[in-house]
């Protein structure tokens, strides 16, 4: 089983300018607000690396995304190669010109962020109202991360993930997530071995990945669900993709489906489902299950009535979802002993949210709704994040946008 895994140290990111950690080596530099051309908008002491024009806003004008390193990159001591590169996002003006929308020094790899195959960064370009960066290096073990950007409610959102790995020694072996953060839907697939040989596996997932932000004030359980208590990105099963059970059963949205959300604060997670159905029962739930199949029993839950439906709300302790254990195999992995005292900002919890929809008496046939969309041997995600929402570009973390297990390692599982 090939295990990859890999860190990265990334600054602080800023929009549109602003200073960073006092600590910091090289600091966030001023960008133009206005000019001409995209070229305009590289720093001085900085160089233009890359440059995508398109249309990002869909008003017909041409925008431009822009790639700069700083002058001092590779000239010198070999941790200057570390020095970290600005992506500049512009929007083109009815007056004619640009004028600076973004900028970010998070999201460009440095020079000596790869490895033996060199400078990681690829390419930048815009498509389909999106700008796309890619990367690509490693040594024996290749890497490919792909991020896409969109502007969103006035603000560039991280909507798309995507990475892939590959063996140079290996060339049947490859793996690759594409994670769409904007509705949470997760798609993993892999071939390991040679076809035909002993040893050789190939699987597909996918799955729904569920947000829980970080929240100063637990939300109050009453079963009634407002906004203002689940700030976290929500996921919506109401599609007959997302029926895992009794598909001849589910007579489509109205009969059953619902909007799921979770946060989390100190050691509980908290999770709400709206749930629409036509017809609710006494057999009609909301449940978490685990990678094994178990129901995870709150410790606290309350159901609410609402117009064409009911709402659940619920708490559980993160140890009751094996946090203790995840995070101990964790720190023994990379070498830091036994766990830490405080939670980490990141982690990701193996856990399916079910819906059952049962009908009314004398059939009971129930259909079962599930962020899993490939059975519970092979369970969806919940994930602890800092910030609320779907990532934002100030908020760009590579970390939290990528896997915190390697693919391949610490019992994720796959098809035998």
């Amino acid at each position: 089983m090939k295990t990859v895994l890999l860190i990265f140290f990334i600054t602080t990111v800023c929009i549109p300018a602003s200073a960073q950690d006092e600590a910091s080596q090289f600091r966030m530099p001023p960008v133009p607000e206005r000019a001409a051309a995209p070229e305009g908008f590289v720093p001085k002491g900085w160089r233009l690396m890359e440059k995508a024009v398109g249309d990002l806003n869909g008003d017909g004008r041409a925008d431009a995304a822009v790639v700069a390193a700083h002058d001092a990159e590779g000239s010198g001591p070999e941790d200057v190669w570390e020095e970290p590169r600005l992506l500049v996002i512009t929007l083109g003006e009815e007056s004619g010109g640009l004028r600076l929308s973004a900028a970010s020094d998070a999201v460009v790899l440095c020079r000596g962020c790869g490895g033996v195959f060199g400078d990681p960064f690829e390419s930048v370009e815009i498509e389909r109202g999106t700008v796309v960066v890619r990367h690509y290096s490693g040594s024996r073990d290749r890497w490919g991360f792909t991020d896409r950007f969109r502007l969103q409610g006035g603000r560039w959102t991280h909507i798309g993930a995507t990475e892939r790995y590959t063996d140079t020694l290996d060339p049947s072996y490859y793996e690759q997530r594409d994670a769409n953060l904007s509705t949470g839907l997760v798609i993993e697939s892999g071939e390991i071995g040679e076809k035909g040989r002993k040893g050789y596996r190939s699987y597909q997932r996918t799955f729904y990945e569920i947000r829980a932000a970080s929240v100063e004030r637990a939300p109050t359980l009453d079963g009634a669900v407002s906004d203002a208590e689940w700030p976290g990105q929500s996921v919506r099963l109401s599609g007959k993709e997302n029926v895992e059970t009794g598909a001849a059963a589910w007579g489509g949205p109205d009969d059953a489906s619902a909007r799921l959300s979770a946060s989390w604060r100190g050691g509980e997670l908290y999770l709400s489902a709206e749930v629409a159905d036509d017809s609710v029962t006494p057999g009609d739930a909301v449940r978490l299950v685990s990678k094994t199949g178990q129901v995870v029993s709150p410790v606290e839950m309350k159901k609410g009535t609402r117009a064409g439906g009911y709402a659940v709300e619920a708490r559980y302790t993160l140890k009751s979802l094996g946090i203790d254990e995840l995070e101990a195999r964790i720190r023994e992995m990379m070498g830091y002993g036994a766990p830490a005292d405080t939670l980490p900002q990141e982690r990701l919890l193996r856990l399916s949210v079910e819906v059952v929809d049962e009908d009314a008496a004398p059939q009971k046939i129930a259909s079962v709704l599930s962020t899993s969309r490939g059975g519970r041997k092979y369970p969806a995600r919940v994930r602890l994040v800092k910030h609320a929402g779907p990532p934002l570009l100030e908020h760009f973390d590579r970390e939290a946008s990528r896997d915190v297990l390697p693919l391949t390692g610490l019992g994720e599982g796959r098809p035998e």
